[in-house]
């Protein structure tokens, strides 16, 4: 009786390990492939991601871009950025309202972007495959109730996630 009891709990910390370990694991490029990074200034202060990805998603009833930027360890390092481009996404520029970019900053300030005339995001390169390398920029002014952050010489290199 005892050994069964065991074999049952040896078996769930086995299946509860495993899942912790592919439940945490984010999608990498392909083996082989470049890596990915997003890169910006915000006020004149560098900050680099060293991962970035790209989705296509549907936002209610509208196909959205999601491009992301955020470290492998979300909870030592709380900063990332979020870039939605609205509508279906090929290579181009995108600004005005076709834009959504939510950035948090490492002390975990949310900020949002302003309807400043001269946000934009350009995306170079868009290959609609697994692991395909999206190439592109941004530039955006962030604001949340206390400041604003002018977001500069952003550059992505995202791998698509099919």
């Amino acid at each position: 009786m005892k050994r069964k009891v065991l074999l049952h709990i040896s078996i769930i910390l086995v299946f509860s390990c495993w899942m912790a370990v592919t439940s945490c694991s984010k999608n990498k490029p392909a083996p082989g492939g470049p890596a990915t990074f997003l890169t910006f200034s915000a006020n004149d202060t560098s900050v680099g991601f060293p991962g970035s990805e790209v989705y296509i998603q549907s936002v209610t009833s509208l196909q959205t871009t999601l491009i992301t930027g955020e470290f492998p360890d979300t909870v030592s390092a709380a900063a990332s950025i979020s870039i939605r481009v609205i509508g279906d996404t090929s290579a181009g520029r995108f600004s005005g309202d076709s834009i959504l970019i939510s950035y948090t900053d490492a002390a975990g300030n949310v900020y949002t972007n302003t309807t400043d005339s001269a946000n934009f995001v350009e995306i170079d390169q868009f290959p609609k495959t697994a692991y395909g390398i999206v190439r592109g920029s941004f530039a955006c002014k962030v604001a949340n109730s206390a400041r604003s952050i002018q977001l500069t010489a952003g550059v992505f290199m995202a791998s698509f996630q099919d």
